[in-house]
């Protein structure tokens, strides 16, 4: 699949309590191109959304009723995903203090409304492509770790080593791969 197919077809969530403001962002999106789009105006089913799919970005308004957009990137934090999609900030306030707020809270990035189109497409397409490039670097670090667990076995089965020593050598593997992982 090309990169700009699986761009494309990237999966996007919108949070903004506000209607206009998830039309406007959805009808940017989809003139792009962009065709998985979800918009939520409740932050609390958002919130069920993003933990029953994989999304590929999330764009997050701050200021909501129920949760706020911190408490919402707070809960996102609980999943613990492997790889948890960027989040784009949309807010009005665009003091120093709300934006390193939201970039310390997760936040990959920020964008003040009301919303530019081309500044919103530029960011966009940059945060989908990160996460594509990291999804694709994941994917090929499972795939390396997994031939060295095959070339591991080969390795030990040749060697008859006892069972101890090769207990040992098995642990500093295992632990090789999640330090690996977890990087």
């Amino acid at each position: 699949m090309s990169t700009d197919h699986q761009q494309y077809q990237a999966k996007i969530l919108i949070i903004d309590d506000e209607p206009m403001n998830l039309t406007i962002l959805e009808d940017i999106l989809s003139s792009e191109g962009y065709v998985n789009i979800i918009c939520e105006h409740d932050s609390i089913k958002a919130i069920e959304t993003y933990q029953q799919q994989h999304f590929d970005l999330v764009l997050l308004d701050l200021n909501m009723p129920k949760k706020t957009g911190f408490e919402v990137m707070d809960s996102f934090h609980a999943f613990n995903l492997d790889l948890p999609p960027p989040v784009l900030v949309l807010t009005a306030l665009n003091d120093s203090r709300t934006k390193l707020k939201a970039l310390g809270g997760g936040a990959s990035d920020f964008i003040t409304k009301p919303f530019d189109y081309e500044e919103v497409i530029s960011r966009v397409n940059n945060l989908v492509m990160m996460n594509i490039s990291k999804k694709q670097l994941l994917d090929n670090n499972k795939s390396i770790l997994s031939s060295l667990r095959l070339e591991m076995e080969i390795v030990f089965q040749s060697l008859e080593l006892a069972p101890e020593v090769e207990a040992k050598l098995r642990a500093i593997v295992n632990t090789a791969d999640t330090t690996l992982m977890d990087e």
